[in-house]
């Protein structure tokens, strides 16, 4: 019998670099390591159907009820049960990123390592921003209107105490970014 996998949890505000982390680290690990890596972006798992309405129109889509985390949850169950039964081509480690990971117990008590990627309001907005460079002048503004309403405000809300709670049980490693 395989060994379980381990599970990596990856958390921070959105623009802190979640993806781009997660997504370098299953290629390290892959790469470097030859180990095997399956990365889960909790932005897959929402409950909106398709593509989300223009951010001028979007009501707020930051909370934790937006989530599907009993289906997150099931997916992290099912890589780590495939790697114990020692089927083929199995994960050595689980990446799990999103936003608002801490906000689900579900979903933390199945990871070994907490990494929580801290950043800077103004950063993560300038980050949000530069990702897709084609954007219209007004819908960076109407990006930027809806961070500031909706975004941040859910960051402080939901994962912000959380992620200074663990940090301080010692649960939690931060990142500054």
């Amino acid at each position: 019998m395989k060994k379980s996998p381990l599970v990596v949890g990856l958390c921070g505000p959105s623009g802190s670099g979640k993806s781009t982390q997660s997504d370098a680290l299953a290629e390290e690990l892959g790469g470097t390591a030859g180990l095997s890596a399956t990365v889960l972006h909790a932005d897959h798992y929402f409950h909106h159907p398709g593509p989300p309405p223009p951010y001028k129109e979007r009501g707020d889509m930051e909370g934790p009820e937006t989530v599907d985390w009993d289906r997150l949850a099931k997916d992290i169950d099912a890589c780590t049960e495939k790697a114990s039964q020692g089927e083929e081509r199995t994960t050595a480690v689980v990446i799990v990123e999103g936003f608002l990971l801490l906000w689900c117990d579900e979903v933390v008590k199945r990871c070994g390592v907490l990494v929580f990627l801290r950043a800077g309001k103004e950063e993560c907005l300038a980050r949000r921003l530069g990702r897709n460079p084609e954007r219209s002048q007004e819908e960076r503004k109407d990006l930027a209107a809806y961070f500031e309403r909706c975004v941040w405000p859910a960051y402080t809300r939901y994962i912000e105490p959380v992620a200074n709670r663990l940090a301080a049980e010692g649960v939690l490693r931060q990142v500054v970014v």
